[in-house]
């Protein structure tokens, strides 16, 4: 059984090196994508505004939103490919949280759980 663990929150290597992360992870889609919006933004912005600043905010504005976007994109596209999400659990690093989803896994083999509530947290 492959078990992958993918970071919830902010992605540093996504914010900073988007099309790198992007081809890492054999996303060609979202790299090509990050390519042309990029072009796009710079031609926009020079076409109409002629502003560095602005040019420069703009582009700021849109890695940081693929910074926040860019874990999701991960998850989403291991769904696509077969992998399937089980659990989200609190944990140091990927090795820790592997480690702990494994332990479950193997304490609650064939038992549903539930609380007095009836649902599985």
């Amino acid at each position: 059984m492959d078990v992958l663990a993918v970071k919830e929150g902010f992605n540093w290597a996504g914010f900073l090196l988007f099309p790198v992360w992007a081809i890492w992870h054999q996303l060609w889609f979202w790299a090509a994508g990050f390519v042309l919006t990029t072009i796009f933004i710079d031609w926009f912005i020079k076409l109409y505004f002629n502003d560095p600043f602005l040019q420069c905010a703009v582009f700021t504005g849109f890695l940081l939103v693929l910074g926040w976007t860019t874990n999701d994109i991960y998850r989403s596209s291991l769904i696509k490919r077969g992998f399937q999400e089980r659990v989200v659990l609190l944990a140091n690093s990927k090795i820790a949280a592997v480690w702990r989803y494994s332990s479950l896994v193997s304490q609650d083999f064939g038992k549903k759980s539930s609380n007095r509530a009836g649902g599985p947290w």
